[in-house]
């Protein structure tokens, strides 16, 4: 079994050179080119399909034994008997990669064979596609750039995720009047959740039904390495299976007195 730090140092290279790949090829117009319906009636570009491939090389190429679970090609061994799940999101932010909106990320998380949920994953990375910023943790500590990572309380930004616009001032209304919280889109959630990670935004809120644990495995291990509150929108710690590509309900994740005030309030009840 390799260490978790020569699996974190594993999961940056990759990440790193898929995002280089992704910046290096930002004006091919090919690349946005729909090649078929994935999960959730999104739609599969030929950028998501080639940074993917990108990812299963450098896998295979690296001699790790594993598993690859990413939401185009579903599950893939890559040596006979695996010892790792690699969780893959290779390109979250499409649609603001493709659009020339500077927020997109590369994501990798990396499991036990054995343990194949969020409190199995050892390590893991995700790389922002246009600031050469890398967020990455091993079982312990979180680290941004190889520096250690510690999270500062001082964003007021609040990215929520849904379609009711109910549930948009319910989160206004639970937040109160001491803090001027300011609600955003921003459209990529591993890079979303990195950012609560380290305190740029306070808390992320999803109930669209939309996201898949590929989506959010790394981010929310990472955000549970600083302490952060990881659960679904009725108060349930989340756990992810990566066995195969599936669907997440719901997340919220945050501080926990933050979190705790939402749970509490009557109109987001779920």
């Amino acid at each position: 079994m390799a260490k978790p730090a020569e699996l974190r140092s594993f999961a940056v290279r990759v990440a790193d050179e898929t995002a280089k790949f992704l910046r290096e090829s930002i004006n091919r117009s090919d690349l946005g080119t729909v090649v078929k319906e994935g999960y959730a009636g999104d739609v599969t570009r030929r950028v998501d399909l080639e940074a993917e491939q990108l990812i299963i090389e450098l896998v295979k190429g690296s001699g790790l034994c594993a598993r690859i679970v990413s939401e185009e090609i579903g599950v893939v061994d890559v040596c006979r008997e695996p010892k790792y799940i690699v969780a893959v999101d290779p390109l979250d932010g499409s649609l603001n990669y493709i659009n020339g909106v500077p927020f997109a990320s590369v994501s990798i998380a990396i499991a036990s064979i054995h343990k194949p949920c969020l409190g199995g994953i050892i390590a893991g990375a995700i790389s922002s596609v246009f600031y050469r910023e890398t967020y990455s943790f091993d079982e312990r500590l979180t680290y941004i750039n190889g520096e250690v990572l510690l999270r500062k309380e001082s964003s007021n930004i609040f990215t929520v995720y849904s379609y009711s616009s109910e549930t948009h001032k319910a989160l206004k209304e639970s937040l109160g009047s001491d803090i001027s919280y300011r609600l955003r889109i921003l459209g990529s959630m591993a890079l979303e959740l990195a950012y609560v990670t380290i305190g740029k935004i306070c808390l992320a809120y999803n109930d669209t039904g939309k996201l898949r644990n590929v989506d959010i495995a790394a981010g929310c291990a990472l955000a549970k390495r600083v302490g952060l509150r990881v659960c679904d929108k009725k108060g349930r710690d989340l756990t992810i299976d990566l066995r195969g590509v599936q669907g997440i309900e719901s997340l919220i994740v945050g501080p926990s007195h933050l979190v705790s005030r939402i749970l509490s309030f009557p109109g987001l009840h779920g």
